[in-house]
């Protein structure tokens, strides 16, 4: 294994000439890695994929179970986010259906030796809209005028009384989760009551503010606040113990407007409304578009995590942060550098992209394909920029401190919570190979086991290289790296 590499374009600047003689540039030092197990940061929760809308065609994939297997023993995904759809006109018999497919191939992966020393897969049912006979359009959708355009007065209607039916959204849900568990044998773990309540959409939608009352631009909203102590009451009444936690508020974006996160505006500490809120919520989730995570330089997506993570201090140790859905990171290196930013710069916990699988056909980034011709199943740079972390990490760990000379790098190092592993990931998103210098193992660790993948559908795919015994290790150009302690 080389112990030094040129790398980087201060070093990499050809043989130099000294009197005419050819002299060789000095070979660059190895970059060193810091890890301290004793710092420790935020649980880790883990990763998930949502299954929806056009990746709902995986139902007609003969050789399904190929997927939930590439999905949930190969990936060892931690949650699966799945569309709550229940009584909408004319599709009940598709709701039933897929949920009942994808929790049936989702739980036959999540024995032990599926999943070696992961837990169960687990459920999150996520609301989009509920039914059109709640809303004060009438509709599904978010738009009124036929047009395509999202409309920004979309909310919950009022009752005969004059009040926003916030206990028929409640009993709505009840309903849902009822008819879950008739369907599938079991509740969901989590459920989220409105997926990106902050923003008009022209499909599936419903806008709330943080507690009801009017837009800057003058339209009566429902309150965010409201509805769910109102969902919360019923639910708790109807299942007790067994009642699935809530996530929330799900925004759209952590991005900062006018000097605050988005998170914080349908949630905020600092208000009593925002204090009784954050009392029901098992977790604090949002999405992160628009926040430059997929842009090459950090700074935008690492300010706005930082900011996120002030708002909240350690109530995030409380209610872990969840990333529960972000389309962009369309190449593997993008992909990791994303997922390791959000949690050494964000203190997340868990890390869903979207989608998690679709057809060789159909538009759009997936974890995993399949192909209804000749049933394959490709498993392309977005599935191993997430085993690169998913394959050990999840609930049960806790992120730790880690560092290198370089800051270009990417570098997050994670401890299972009995102290029996470590894992630490290096991405490196320059074209030129780089060599690390790790710490000395810890006591009673063992060498760690090297796995590595680069960027190109040709190289490595989470390829394991064996024991690292001399401490050094060398990452290729566009390559990320997973190196594994145990005892």
């Amino acid at each position: 294994m080389m112990t030094h590499l040129l790398a980087g374009s201060s070093f990499a600047i050809g043989a130099l000439s000294i009197f005419g003689l050819p002299q060789t540039p000095a070979p660059q030092e190895p970059i060193a890695v810091q890890i301290d197990l004793s710092k420790t940061h935020q649980p880790m929760l883990g990763f998930g994929g949502t299954q929806t809308y056009n990746g709902d065609a995986v139902l007609a994939y003969g050789e399904r179970d190929r997927v939930y297997r590439a999905l949930f023993s190969d990936l060892k995904l931690d949650f699966l986010r799945l569309r709550n759809f229940h009584d909408y006109p004319g599709q009940q018999a598709t709701f039933e259906n897929m949920l009942r497919d994808y929790v049936a191939g989702a739980t036959k992966y999540s024995d032990a030796a599926s999943r070696g020393k992961k837990g169960q897969v687990k459920l999150l049912f996520t609301s989009w809209s509920p039914p059109g006979r709640l809303k004060n359009n009438g509709l599904l959708s978010g738009r009124s005028d036929g047009t395509d355009k999202g409309l920004a007065n979309v909310t919950l209607k009022r009752g005969t009384d004059g009040k926003y039916v916030y206990g028929e959204f409640a009993e709505w849900w009840k309903e849902s989760l009822l008819k879950f568990k008739s369907v599938t044998g079991r509740l969901p773990d989590l459920i989220t009551l409105q997926n990106e309540l902050d923003i008009a959409v022209a499909y599936e939608g419903c806008e709330f503010l943080a507690t009801e009352g009017k837009t800057p631009e003058g339209y009566e909203m429902a309150g965010y606040a409201e509805t769910l102590t109102a969902t919360h009451a019923v639910l708790k009444k109807e299942f007790g113990a067994a009642m699935p936690g809530i996530t929330g508020p799900e925004t759209f974006t952590i991005r900062l407007d006018s000097g605050d996160s988005q998170v914080k505006r349908l949630l905020d500490p600092e208000t009593d409304a925002g204090k009784k809120a954050l009392g029901l919520l098992q977790n604090i989730s949002f999405h992160i578009y628009g926040n430059g995570a997929e842009e090459a330089s950090p700074t935008k997506y690492r300010t706005a995590l930082a900011r996120l993570k002030g708002v909240y201090g350690e109530t995030a140790r409380q209610k872990p942060f969840m990333q529960t859905e972000f389309l962009e990171g369309v190449d593997m290196v993008q992909q990791a550098s994303m997922i390791s930013d959000a949690f050494a710069f964000g203190d997340v916990s868990a890390y869903f992209v979207w989608i998690a699988a679709r057809g060789v056909h159909q538009p759009g980034n997936a974890l995993v394909y399949y192909n209804q011709l000749d049933g394959s199943v490709e498993r392309r740079g977005r599935f191993y920029a997430i085993k690169h972390f998913s394959n050990f990490i999840g609930a049960g760990w806790h992120r730790v401190d880690a560092s290198t000379t370089d800051a270009d790098v990417r570098v997050s190092a994670y401890k299972k919570d009995d102290n029996s592993e470590a894992a630490l990931v290096l991405v490196n998103p320059g074209t030129k190979p780089l060599t690390f210098k790790l710490p000395p193992a810890a006591s009673g660790f063992k060498n760690p086991k090297l796995y590595r993948s680069t960027e190109t559908e040709a190289g490595e795919k989470f390829r394991e290289l064996g024991e690292v015994k001399d401490g050094v290790v060398t990452l290729p150009g566009r390559g990320v790296a997973t190196l594994h302690w145990e005892k």
